[in-house]
């Protein structure tokens, strides 16, 4: 911990400089990659229970509903397959999605309407799929209510963080909250333009929703630093060392909490991840990069901050008072 707030400190913050002026300069240029964002347009969807697979009908199915697009002079854009969707439609709970998506310039809600009844009528009629149930549906694929939600989300949790930095000026102390006002910046930066430079794929407004939660994470984490270098700096054995060596000490004896709470955070990102809803992995997995980076500004960025704030602070006191203020060997005294 000494080795990396002294000698690669300087090397780990020009890095982090490079990433952040990279990403503003390629974002300036090119914004983000939003290839991961679904286009808005329509999606087209033939839901079929097991039995038609069973009965090797459901290329039929793909056929119909292909030559009924070309008829209707559609094109669609991309097409999928997606097995085992657990659904209360049918009394097995299995089903099949034939999803097809197209452009909206491509399509329009009367001519899919219209191929969704074609294809409907020729289903009821069809002895192919007789013994089989059959929902045909066409929808609008909004892209607006993410990036609102993802943007309200991300608000909510920017207010939350500065709370809890006032939250943490007040117990802490003044050092302790610009610290973590230090690390907090350098995360939004950080991570915000990350994947503006990396070009990423990510959802168009993900990259406001990743940097709050870098924002908050970290914040959640230095005020577990926080509350053990308030107990630390309480103990003679402290009073021999100097401001960094200090909380260098301090941050590493608090490594197991942190990292602990740092996991479980990443635990819960993954198991969010992992979950039905289609696009959530290409939302969720890229937030570690926060819980990344507010990991490396508690054992980095913050302790190389706190130290030298509290003894600017501490000799302004000392000032006001009209107290000695010549050099002298810096403590723990430092940071109280």
């Amino acid at each position: 911990m000494n080795k990396i707030m002294g000698k690669l400190f300087p090397v780990l913050a020009a890095l982090s400089c490079v990433v952040i002026l990279a990403g503003i300069v390629l974002y300036a240029l090119l914004g983000f990659n939003t290839a991961a964002e679904v286009p808005e347009g329509y999606t087209f969807e033939a839901r079929y229970d097991v039995v038609l697979e069973i009965s090797g009908h459901e290329a039929d199915l793909q056929t119909l509903c292909e030559d009924t697009f070309e008829k209707s002079g559609l094109s669609f854009r991309g097409k999928e397959v997606l097995d085992s969707v657990d659904s209360n439609s049918f009394v097995n709970d299995t089903e099949t999605v034939l999803r097809y998506t197209f452009a909206p310039r491509g399509a329009s809600a009367e001519t899919l309407a219209k191929a969704a009844e074609t294809v409907r009528s020729a289903v009821e009629t069809g002895e192919a799929y007789s013994d089989s149930r059959i929902i045909v549906s066409w929808h609008t694929i909004a892209g607006e209510s993410f990036g609102d939600a993802a943007w309200r989300g991300a608000i909510a949790i920017a207010v939350g963080a500065i709370v809890a930095l006032l939250y943490v000026g007040i117990r802490f102390g003044i050092a302790s909250a610009l610290a973590g006002t230090a690390a907090c910046l350098h995360n939004v930066l950080f991570t915000y333009f990350f994947f503006a430079a990396t070009r990423i794929p990510v959802y168009a407004f993900a990259p406001i929703l990743y940097a709050a939660v870098a924002a908050a994470v970290t914040v959640l984490l230095w005020v577990l630093a926080s509350v053990r270098m308030r107990e630390d700096f309480k103990d003679p054995a402290f009073s021999s060392l100097t401001g960094k060596e200090a909380a260098a000490k301090s941050i590493a004896g608090s490594w197991k909490l942190v990292t602990f709470t740092a996991v479980a955070v990443a635990a819960v990102i993954v198991l969010f991840a992992a979950g039905p809803s289609v696009g959530m992995a290409a939302l969720m997995l890229p937030m570690l990069l926060s819980v990344a980076t507010a990991v490396y500004s508690v054992f980095v960025i913050a302790p190389n901050v706190v130290a030298p704030v509290k003894k600017a602070l501490d000799r302004r006191k000392a000032l006001k008072k009209g107290g000695y203020v010549g050099k002298k060997k810096a403590g723990a005294d430092d940071l109280r």
